[in-house]
């Protein structure tokens, strides 16, 4: 299945924690919380799904194969 993106100067936003950032950004690591950089990806993947396919079920991103 291949998946075309017809507008792809679209923009989403997503509102990320300073420490998110950090953990995405920069890769830093808090030991004391090391769900922060998955966390973010995960608000990063919503936001994204939410944008490209208007549905409130998951995507399974291996059947896109892109």
């Amino acid at each position: 299945m291949n998946h075309e993106l017809h507008d792809n100067n679209r923009r989403i936003s997503v509102q990320l924690t300073v420490e998110e950032a950090m953990a995405l950004g920069v890769g830093a690591v808090f030991h004391n919380q090391p769900q922060v950089a998955a966390d973010a990806r995960k608000k990063i993947r919503n936001s994204l799904e939410a944008a490209l396919f208007h549905t409130s079920r998951p995507v399974d991103y291996e059947l896109l194969h892109i």
